[in-house]
């Protein structure tokens, strides 16, 4: 699980197709033993307030985020963003 100790987010890293869906997992697990500091589960996890409410609310809804993100994305995935 080491691969969770990254600069870049859970949704960051999921965006890039580095991590699958289901890591989300754990990355709650890594920021419920403190490594999120002081950031909310919404933060740590790369995800705007509205969008972690839809994560909750509905299954699928990373899918859905990602689409909208990726029509609005004026930058491509850096390699900078995967490490």
């Amino acid at each position: 699980m080491s691969d969770v100790n990254s600069e870049a987010s859970f949704f960051d890293r999921f965006a890039c197709g580095e991590l699958k869906e289901d890591r989300i997992d754990d990355f709650i697990g890594a920021w419920h033993r403190g490594e999120g500091g002081d950031q909310s589960l919404h933060e740590y996890l790369g995800l705007t307030w509205p969008e972690y409410q839809e994560w909750v609310m509905e299954s699928g809804a990373l899918q859905r985020i990602l689409a909208k993100r990726r029509t609005s994305q004026t930058r491509p995935c850096s390699p900078d963003a995967a490490t």
